[in-house]
């Protein structure tokens, strides 16, 4: 009899979002509000985003603010990368926030926020992130 092979299908699903890394020392209520009074956003303080590590089965929770644009069709969720349980970026320690948009806005959108952004007086520096760089912005998923 022969020997059967075994197959392995990988799925790796399509990033449909664009996280920018924010550097600011504000604590994240500021953070939003100065979001929303200079770019007309809407963030709201939405509970926390959690995770699970694997290694210690220990929940992890970082501060989130969320604000669906129905204009545009994009969802924006700001997440804290430090909060009393972690980072929830290890690699990327330097960075206090991230701001995840979903589906991918346009390029010309994405220029133009991201100039206004670090326009701000209160954001030492953004910056775009390939998600699929850091598995954990990569497994990020906001309902």
């Amino acid at each position: 009899m022969a020997k059967s092979k075994k197959h392995r299908l990988t799925l790796h699903p399509e990033i449909d979002h664009t996280i920018l890394a924010i550097a600011s020392h504000e604590k994240g209520y500021h953070l939003a509000w100065t979001l929303n009074h200079a770019l007309g956003m809407h963030l709201v303080r939405e509970g926390e985003y959690r995770i699970t590590q694997k290694k210690h089965q220990a929940v992890q929770t970082f501060p989130l603010f969320r604000w669906n644009d129905q204009t545009r069709m994009l969802s924006y969720h700001l997440v804290a990368n430090r909060s009393e349980t972690g980072i929830l970026v290890a690699r990327l320690k330097n960075i206090d926030f991230f701001l995840h948009i979903a589906p991918q806005p346009d390029e010309s959108f994405l220029t133009e926020l991201y100039s206004k952004i670090n326009a701000l007086p209160v954001i030492i520096t953004t910056f775009r992130i390939a998600p699929e760089e850091h598995p954990r912005l990569a497994e990020m998923v906001f309902e």
